[in-house]
Order: C-alpha cells, then structure tokens, then sequence
C-alpha cells in the first residue's frame, strides 16, 4: 500500500489519551470534554519514553492535556528535558452528534447496521455528527501541518482513538479508509507512526 515519504528523517509518535470515567463504562464521548480522574493519571507510568522529543502536539480537549502534561513530567524525570505542548484544534475528536453521552451498546442496538465488530463504519454520519469528507478535510490538513513540523523536530501527537486512525490511514493514502476495522490505539500507549502502524496496515 502506497504511503506518504517521511524525507525529514524524524520521528513521529502517536499517544492516546488516558481512560475516561465514559471510556471505561462504554459511553460514547466524541468532543464532549470530560476529564481523565486523578487517580488514573497519578498512576499511570509510561513504558519506553522515546528520547529527543521536541514537541507535543495536542488536543485541546481535557483528557488529552491531562494525558500529555503527565508524559512531560515523566519525559522530564528520564531526560531532565521539557518539550514544548501546543494545543491544536484539528487534533480534536470526530464529533459524534447525538450520540455523544449515550452507552455505546445502546447505540449499537437501536442503530446495528451502521455498526461492524463494535466500531461504527467510518463513512457513516453520526445524527448531527461530523461527516466523513468533513472529518478527512481536518485530517488532511493537520498531516501537511505535522509533516512540515517533522522537517524539524521529532514530535508526539497526544489525541483521540479516531483521528489517530484517521491520520495512519491518511499517511497511507486511504481515503476510502477501508483498513478502518484493523487498528485500534490502547489508552496511553506510544505508538511510532513510521514503523508500528506500517506492520498493522501493510496488507
């Protein structure tokens, strides 16, 4: 599957944000902004923090702050470094209309033909949610912003399961995103765009 180059030689990390009270009970939550508790945050500890991360990139979204200032202060006790965080309104989740707030097995049972193994098919349009072409625009132009920061530095991209799936379909030139079933992003797990995503979606 053809993909975009990285000519810049820097690196790339994808980092979903921590669990959500919703998260963990199945809500659907899209741009409703709700908060990672102090428990899960205070005792989380990241696994193999890359080196030589210049900036993270995030979200402006409660969760994803959360999640990004615990990974500086972590970054900063391996490296004695501190990154830059930028908020970046693209980075923010696909919005879900009104299915934001509601279980997702109760969604999944009044709507299941627009369901596939649990994820809604990405071509779908939530009611008074965010389009496809709409959400691929976004997309688009948050990878020509990211691509041209990698000239530079080596960035984190700290965000929402979708459109980070969204940009690892993107960087492979799937617009139809029909790998969309393939790759999923754990809770506060790094993942390298360049290397991890490649083995998942090369099929």
């Amino acid at each position: 599957m053809e993909k975009l180059q990285n000519t810049a030689n820097y690196k790339l990390y994808l980092l979903r944000h921590f669990p959500t009270e919703l998260n963990i009970k199945g809500v659907i939550v899209g741009q409703s902004d709700v908060y990672v508790s102090k428990d899960i945050a205070a005792n989380f500890d990241f696994v193999d923090i890359p080196q030589n991360i210049n900036e993270i990139l995030c979200s402006p979204l409660q969760r994803c702050i959360i999640t990004a200032n615990r990974f500086l202060e972590q970054y900063q006790i391996c490296y004695n470094q501190v990154p830059t965080i930028s908020i970046v309104s693209l980075l923010t989740e696909r919005n879900m209309g009104d299915w934001e707030g509601r279980p997702k097995e109760y969604v999944i049972q009044k709507n299941g033909s627009l369901f596939k193994n649990g994820y809604m098919i990405p071509y779908i349009t939530p009611p008074n949610g965010e389009s496809l072409p709409i959400f691929i625009s976004r997309g688009e132009k948050l990878l020509n912003t990211i691509f041209d920061k990698l000239k530079n530095e080596n960035l984190v991209i700290c965000a929402h399961n979708q459109i980070l799936k969204l940009l690892a379909h993107l960087y492979f030139k799937d617009t139809s995103l029909s790998n969309w079933g393939k790759i999923n992003f754990k809770h506060g797990r790094l993942v390298d765009l360049f290397s991890s995503i490649d083995c998942k979606l090369q099929v």
